[in-house]
């Protein structure tokens, strides 16, 4: 990532993370993922018996994927924003609007990560959990908050960034 040139080791490390879960969920649960519904088609189709509890480990898969590539693409700057509008502005107008998008990404991103991680010991204390395979929920609630903290960081940086540099 370019983010990286130049940075300290703490600061490179939130970057570091973000790729190592990004590389987790590309190259570990998508074709794991990709492998399961495959199954549970193959088996629900030829033989009329899916797979018990596919869905529910689909939709924990997904979640994951999308919860260890996010920071990624924070951190690659690579989120969605209003291209053409963001070409047109001037370099300090661009400026401002770095800040304020990296301002709204730390203000969601501790929301996110307050929520879940308050949310935690109810769902340990109260056994919450999928309904078929009783999957629990704490873990991927406490996973959701750890990654929503490093979110956080990211924008910070870019924040800072934004500040120092003007990028």
């Amino acid at each position: 990532m370019d983010a990286m040139n130049g940075r300290s080791f703490w600061l490179r490390l939130p970057y570091r993370l973000s790729e190592g879960l990004h590389l987790i969920g590309a190259f570990l649960i998508i074709p794991i993922l990709t492998l399961l519904v495959g199954a549970d088609v193959a088996l629900r189709y030829l033989f009329n018996a899916p797979l018990a509890g596919a869905n529910e480990i689909a939709g924990v898969m997904l979640l994951l994927i999308l919860l260890f590539s996010l920071p990624f693409s924070i951190g690659a700057d690579r989120h969605i924003k209003v291209d053409l509008l963001y070409r047109s502005l001037g370099s300090h107008a661009r400026r401002i609007a770095n800040l304020i998008a990296a301002l709204t990404g730390v203000f969601v991103s501790l929301s996110l990560a307050w929520h879940s991680l308050r949310t935690v010991s109810s769902e340990m204390r109260y056994n919450e959990s999928t309904l078929l395979l009783q999957i629990p929920y704490w873990p991927l609630s406490l996973m959701m908050g750890l990654i929503a903290l490093l979110i956080t960081v990211l924008f910070m940086i870019q924040m800072w960034d934004a500040l120092r540099r003007g990028k």
